[in-house]
């Protein structure tokens, strides 16, 4: 948003106005699977139960997370090209992963979103807790758009994967 101003003025530059705030979009899934299989299923498996309609860079191959701080959740088409999602902040081993992400054309935004997944044990299965905080022109539509994708994405995505993988034992 450097440059524009639009959060300190109420307006993109040229004529169309943008309004600047600050969502948090907050989910909590149960999922009948270890906190050591979810946490790796949500790290070092995310391409495994990433839903395909949530690719978006042109060509994609899957996506992948560096576990590392500093590290990268991105797409890649294998050829060069990709889409970066986020890149790590914070990691606590084993129950905590905070990441920063920017959206931009042809997404929304401009914006920027700051996203933390946690995991506790919960009864014989686990608590996965998702909080996304965007910040920027993020408009009423946008962010029931991100809380719906979120939903679709871990309470199917990452829980199905996981339910699914258990029954087959």
């Amino acid at each position: 948003m450097s440059g524009c101003g639009c959060c300190a003025t109420g307006e993109r530059q040229g004529d169309a106005a943008v309004a600047c705030r600050a969502v948090e979009v907050t989910l909590v899934v149960e999922i009948a699977a270890s906190p050591a299989k979810v946490w790796g299923a949500m790290t070092t498996g995310l391409g495994k139960w990433w839903l395909k309609d949530f690719h978006c860079a042109p060509g994609s191959k899957g996506i992948a997370m560096e576990l590392k701080v500093g590290g990268r959740v991105w797409e890649t088409d294998g050829k060069g090209g990709g889409l970066l999602w986020y890149t790590i902040g914070a990691i606590e081993k084993g129950r905590s992963i905070t990441m920063s992400g920017h959206i931009g054309p042809p997404f929304g935004g401009p914006a920027t979103t700051i996203l933390n997944w946690s995991i506790e044990k919960s009864g014989k299965g686990t608590r996965f807790t998702l909080t996304d905080n965007l910040f920027g022109a993020v408009d009423g539509a946008m962010a029931a758009q991100i809380d719906s994708g979120w939903r679709q994405l871990i309470g199917v995505g990452l829980k199905g994967y996981l339910e699914k993988a258990r029954k087959g034992r």
